[in-house]
């Protein structure tokens, strides 16, 4: 015997049985549902842990819905509010100008046939400041062919670039003769 305790679920509808009222019930055990719930909310919370700690974060862009979703971490990347809403125009106008060709070509490439790509590309923050990205993508297609979704991850490479310019910088000053 199984002595552990049993979660249910249970339903009530009034009815009428042999001319009177009454109340039909009905139980379903949901202990298991239960269960996995709580184990996917665990990896959830993991995941969002993981992708924070290394700055990288993960979307996926529906075309047959025309809509993006992104990670928690994508957000914290462009700075943007997770309930603001996403839209296209929003987002390209972060991108770096000087930038924006390469992104338009990447997302253009993908849509031709290409299966995968990547591109870095610089945001530019409304203060000014600026973060360099790279983008990693691929192409969901459906029986048919035809493209249904991409989807990719972003990876925030602004402290690693930043520490490279430091360290060439370093290395000029230690070369020139004193």
């Amino acid at each position: 015997t199984d002595d552990r305790p049993l979660t249910v679920e249970m339903r009530t509808t009034a009815i009428t049985w042999a001319g009177a009222p009454a109340i039909l019930a009905s139980l379903r055990a949901i202990t298991e549902l239960r269960r996995q719930e709580a184990a996917r909310e665990v990896s959830e919370a993991r995941l969002s842990r993981a992708q924070r700690i290394a700055k990288l974060g993960h979307w996926e862009w529906s075309l047959k819905r025309q809509s993006l979703t992104w990670s928690d971490e994508i957000h914290r990347i462009f700075e943007i509010d997770p309930r603001a809403p996403l839209t296209f125009e929003g987002i390209v106008s972060m991108i770096h100008p000087e930038d924006r060709a390469r992104n338009q070509a990447f997302v253009e490439h993908l849509l031709a046939g290409g299966e995968r790509a990547e591109l870095r590309f610089r945001l530019l923050l409304p203060d000014g400041r600026i973060k360099h990205v790279l983008q990693f993508a691929e192409v969901h297609r459906d029986d048919a062919g035809e493209p249904e979704a991409v989807i990719g991850t972003m990876h925030d490479e602004t402290a690693h670039r930043q520490a490279e310019h430091d360290l060439q910088a370093s290395e000029a000053r230690y070369r020139r003769p004193f």
